[in-house]
This record gives C-alpha cells, structure tokens and sequence, in this order.
C-alpha cells in the first residue's frame, strides 16, 4: 500500500514516539531497584516539565504554559497515571505492564460511550472481553497471579493515560503540542507530589545519584520527547489512525525489555497473551481492513452514455 507523504510522516514520528517509550520503559524498570516508585513518578513528572519550558526557550517562544478544563483533567489524568504506572512496573516489570498496556483500544470503546454518546459495536466488546480475559490468563502464575494489585494499577494506569489521549486531542485544537505537554504535566506534577505527601511515600527512600540519572533519561524520553512526538500526530491525525500504529507499541516494548527482565511462562500465560494481542490488534486494524474491503467491493460507478 502506498501512503499520501503526510500519513508516512505521521507513522513515522509514531514509531519513534514508541521506539522512545520502549527505551523509557526499560530505564524506569532499573531505576526502580534503586529509587522508590512514588519518587520516580514525581522526578520523572518534573523532568517533563523542565524538558517543554527548556524545548520552548531552545526555540525563542514563550513558557508553554496554558491552563483550560480539557488541559487541568488532561493533567489530572496523566498524574493518576504515572502513579499506577510506576506502581505496577514496581510490582510486575516491564513486560507484563507493556502487554497490560496493550489493552488501550479495549478501555476506548467505553470511555467513547460515555463521554462521546457513542456505542460500541457487539464485535468491540467481544474484543474488549477477550482482551481483559487473555490480560488476565497472561498474569496468572499457578494457584494465584503473580500480583494482583500489579495487574489492577497497571490497568487503571492505561485506562487513565486511554482517558487523557481523549482530552489532549480536544485540548490540541485550540493549543500547540508543546503546551498541552507543558500545562498538563504541570497539573500532573502537584498530583503527584500532592499524593506523594498524603501517602507518604514522597521522599520515602534514599535514592543514589544513578537511579535519579535513569529516572531523568527515561522522562526525557518517554514522558517528554516520545509524549511530544504523539501530540504532534495526533493533532493533525484522526484517532483510529494512531490507534492502529500505536497498537503495536506494548508489543514492541515487551521484545525490548524481554532480554533484561526475562519471565518463565507457561503455555496458559502464553495463550493468554496471544488472545490479548490478537484482540486489541484487530480493535485497532480491524474497523479500517473492512472499510478498505468494502472500497473494492464497490461497483464502479456507471459511465455517461456517449453521445
């Protein structure tokens, strides 16, 4: 198939936006033996801030800081998340949170419902089933998962940064990229820290200057430059667009962090993933292979009699 030059462009910089989160999934799963997870939420929130006001003065613009309702929730949402993210990953590791991830189209067709009035097909939450059944199949170790609260705070942790993705596209319409990162960052960072203070967990253990270095690496990475790059797709392109790259993205992540973090895997776990894969593959290709299928399937329009 042969794409216009402005959809190559975007799939481009979405593979590079996942090639990014991969690279950040990893340092943040080191990090984490060395620096407690509530501490890498807020350093890594912190450095995402940081990185948009110094990308901004880098370019000779104004502080990219802009505050709406879609920004404020945008924020409130992503802050959640990163907190569930670095639970999770403290509790699992990277490979099961990264398929976990996966499930994103799953969560979208509800979140739509709700928030969009519109209704998911019999066919989506068929899919959205098996997906959250194969999730569940690939975490189970024996006579009990391998860590229940892991599995929860990884799924609430995509179901908020799925959530946030919906915000950030209304808030692009009236903002740049780099301030809808910056504000909304901004609101995540007193989130965090907000949490962190609450909870305790702020500050609660005594981090060496390595796992701060892996913390800091991984947001400019991950949390900034690859966040920065899927903004900029998705203020141009539509959402199944990046839907159907991104689904790719856990799957991506879990082969790179795979020679680091090995896991034992039964045949169930095994099955489990490839249902979970399977499904959230064919949530986010599936709508666009039938439209195509029935674009050829179209009889040609008649031609005019000749005179």
């Amino acid at each position: 198939m042969i794409y216009p030059f402005g959809v190559r462009r975007d799939i481009g910089l979405q593979a590079l936006s996942l090639k990014l989160a991969a690279v950040a999934s990893v340092l943040n799963a080191f990090a984490l033996l060395r620096i407690g997870a509530v501490d890498a939420a807020a350093l890594s929130t912190l450095c995402a801030v940081a990185g948009s006001m110094g990308w901004a003065l880098l370019r000779g613009r104004p502080l990219p800081l802009r505050f709406g309702p879609a920004l404020v929730g945008l924020g409130l949402l992503d802050g959640l998340g990163a907190i569930c993210l670095f639970a999770s990953l403290e509790r699992l590791g990277p490979v099961p949170v990264a398929l976990l991830g996966g499930m994103s189209p799953a969560f979208a067709a509800p979140l739509a419902f709700v928030a969009l009035g519109e209704r998911p097909s019999r066919e989506e939450v068929l899919l959205g089933l098996a997906a959250v059944v194969g999730a569940l199949l690939f975490s189970w170790q024996g006579t009990a998962p391998v860590s229940g609260a892991g599995v929860a705070l990884a799924c609430a942790s995509t179901l908020a940064y799925t959530a946030g993705n919906l915000l950030a596209k209304v808030a692009l319409r009236h903002s740049s990229p780099s301030a809808v990162l910056g504000s909304s960052r901004l609101v995540s960072l007193s989130l965090v820290v907000g949490y962190g203070l609450v909870a305790g967990g702020l500050c609660s253990s005594h981090p060496g200057m390595t796992g701060v270095a892996l913390v800091a690496v991984a947001a400019l990475a991950g949390n900034f430059a690859s966040v920065l790059l899927y903004y900029r797709v998705l203020r141009s392109a539509s959402l199944s667009l990046t839907t159907v790259v991104r689904v790719a993205g856990p799957v991506a992540t879990a082969a790179f962090a795979w020679p680091f973090f090995p896991m034992s895997l039964t045949s169930l776990n095994l099955a489990g993933g490839a249902v979970l894969v399977g499904s959230v593959t064919w949530l986010g290709v599936g709508p666009g292979i039938r439209r195509g299928l029935a674009r050829r399937g179209r009889p040609a329009p008649a031609s005019a009699p000749s005179a």
